[in-house]
């Protein structure tokens, strides 16, 4: 069968665990699965990829909603201004100051973008970020990775419900395919920014 929406992959889901007591749990099972996927580092690929305006006008400013890691920040304006980002104990030691200028770099903690140096007036900053897939709703609802890679919203879903049944096995299994299509998915992403960089498999390393 098909498994494009939200409605078919539950359906697709229950198919698989083939047991009606489970079925009222099947939304929780994939809504685990989604929370998964957008914790996953290895699951940040351009379908995720959002620009956004910020207005910079304080040192901090908040996330974007939905954000799981940023690809850049700059400054528009002529000429535009890309802000490098620091860790945050590199970025305090640099900016810890009261000094008020153009920013230069930011870095992130907690739900903020932090800016330094502090912003001596209002900038328009734009970010590109990756930004997690809205969580499913309704049945129609669907999103480029279902479309592209629906294994791992099948096979994730299926780990949450192994989990849930305490059926090592089947957690042993449902997880090793998850990871191999998350593994596939980084793989393809790379290779399609880097089309010309030679990539070597040791199996005693795994891709060096």
């Amino acid at each position: 069968m098909s498994i494009s929406t939200y409605g078919e992959l539950q359906t697709a889901i229950g198919n698989w665990l083939d047991d009606d007591n489970l079925t009222s749990r099947i939304p929780e099972f994939i809504a685990l699965c989604e929370d998964r996927i957008g914790l996953d580092t290895r699951i940040r690929i351009r379908s995720m990829e959002t620009s956004s305006d910020l207005t910079v006008n304080a040192q901090e400013v908040a996330l974007p909603t939905g954000y799981v890691g940023h690809r850049r920040i700059y400054l528009s304006g002529n000429p535009v201004a890309v802000l490098n980002y620091e860790e945050p104990d590199n970025f305090w030691t640099s900016y810890m100051g009261s000094d008020t200028a153009k920013p230069r770099a930011f870095t992130v903690e907690g739900d903020n973008i932090v800016f330094g140096p502090s912003p001596d007036t209002t900038y328009t900053g734009k970010i590109l970020y990756y930004k997690r897939f809205t969580a499913f709703a309704d049945d129609a609802d669907t999103n480029t990775l279902l479309t592209s890679a629906r294994g791992l919203y099948l096979y994730g879903s299926l780990l949450e419900a192994a989990t849930y049944l305490e059926d090592d096995v089947s957690i042993l299994k449902w997880s090793a395919l998850f990871d191999d299509i998350a593994d596939k998915l980084k793989d393809a992403d790379r290779m399609d920014r880097h089309p010309g960089r030679l990539r070597v498999r040791d199996p005693a390393v795994g891709v060096v």
